[in-house]
């Protein structure tokens, strides 16, 4: 009920604000199609000397931006420190690693891969495609390398592993079969084969090969 006196009453008063305004010319009127017709906009601004700031280009900043960078591997097989300077921030954390093996000898002759590889900052994995720019400020910045290469497998790794040696094993003895037995294998090679000639053929291979 509320909301119909309020709507009624909303309706009286613009009805009353339409009577008071007097009526004026169309063509003192203009729409987008008669803007042309204007003589004027008014009156014009001032132009303003002062220069306007630069949006900053992220581009432009990581090409500009140089870091010296500290990276360390404290856990063995592989330790080692690197210390590289004046990197582009523009680089990204994969093409610092490949430039990482290739500095540090027991990466680059060990078949390291970058795929092999972590560098942490603060203790977080920092991803591949991050830029350099992005990790600080600074003008630079300390890194810790993960290396999760494992080597190859020897020649007599592989054989131990795929091969037990004669000498473990247990000898074990044979023992022939009996006529019956024989009589039974028979039996379910002729039903196997459906051919008693093929099954008296196959037994004869058995025997050979058991004796």
């Amino acid at each position: 009920m509320a909301t119909e006196v309020t709507e009624r009453r909303f309706a009286e008063t613009y009805l009353q604000l339409i009577g008071l305004s007097s009526k004026a010319d169309e063509s003192k009127y203009h729409t987008p199609s008669t803007y042309d017709k204007l003589s004027s906009l008014g009156p014009s601004l001032p132009a303003i000397k002062t220069e306007l700031p630069r949006q900053k280009n992220n581009q432009e900043d990581n090409v500009q931006k140089k870091i010296d960078l500290s990276i360390k591997s404290i856990k063995p097989p592989h330790k080692f420190s690197v210390n590289l300077s004046q990197v582009d921030g523009s680089q990204t954390v994969y093409h610092l690693k490949t430039t990482l093996i290739n500095e540090a000898t027991d990466l680059s002759t060990k078949d390291i891969k970058a795929g092999d590889l972590k560098l942490l900052l603060k203790g977080k994995v920092i991803q591949d495609t991050a830029t350099l720019s992005s990790l600080t400020d600074e003008s630079s910045v300390s890194l810790m390398c993960m290396v999760s290469h494992k080597p190859a497998p020897s020649a007599s790794e592989t054989n131990s592993a795929g091969e037990s040696d004669p000498s473990d094993q247990i000898p074990v003895e044979v023992k022939s079969l009996s006529a019956a037995t024989w009589s039974r294998i028979h039996k379910v090679l002729v039903e196997d084969l459906r051919n008693e000639p093929a099954a008296d053929e196959a037994l004869k291979r058995l025997k050979k090969s058991w004796d």
